[in-house]
């Protein structure tokens, strides 16, 4: 795999389990789709993530496209049925 590829991938995985990790401890089994604005905004910054909303999701956003394009790259387009 390239580095640029693997760096990628491994920056993909560690947002995805801070952001799981801090909605857990603090949603418990609540559905994070409920938490908006200020709540979601101290939850991002508790959890390091900055504290502003929309740029936190434009982030996640283009961090997810990335992803998405090095696994094409890497395994090849999945064809939905």
């Amino acid at each position: 795999m390239p580095p640029d590829d693997a760096a990628l991938l491994i920056e993909a995985d560690r947002a995805w389990r801070r952001i799981l990790g801090v909605l857990r401890i603090a949603l418990g089994s609540q559905s994070p789709a409920a938490v908006t604005g200020p709540v979601l905004d101290h939850l991002l910054a508790a959890g390091g993530m900055g504290a502003d909303e929309a740029a936190f999701r434009h982030r996640v956003d283009a961090l997810a496209a990335a992803a998405r394009d090095a696994f094409i790259r890497l395994v090849g387009k999945i064809e939905s049925a």
